[in-house]
């Protein structure tokens, strides 16, 4: 269910036409370098942020997931903000 929620809100961005300023965070960005995008962040909207604790633990916490959690939708925006596919990933994003 998490991946069509995802792929909806991917989808909602795509159809949106972007401002004329855009700042694109991810995820991963967010939790391992927190001060310094949180900093960017501040500088892009010109308001003062409360930082919040966050768990490293929380990237790439799919690996461990024994359930399936890549669908072949998500190739094309994984390619798009700068994810790398595997090996596996890749041939079944061909199919």
């Amino acid at each position: 269910m998490r991946a069509i929620s995802w792929k909806y809100q991917d989808d909602l961005v795509r159809a949106t036409p972007k401002p004329r300023m855009w700042l694109l965070v991810r995820f991963e960005d967010f939790v391992r370098r927190h001060n310094d995008t949180c900093r960017q962040l501040e500088e892009f909207l010109e308001i003062p942020l409360t930082r919040i604790p966050v768990n490293p633990k929380t990237i790439d916490r799919w690996q461990q997931d024994t359930g399936v959690n890549y669908f072949e939708f998500f190739a094309p925006a994984m390619r798009a903000y700068g994810y790398a596919l595997s090996d596996s990933e890749f041939a079944h994003a061909q199919l």
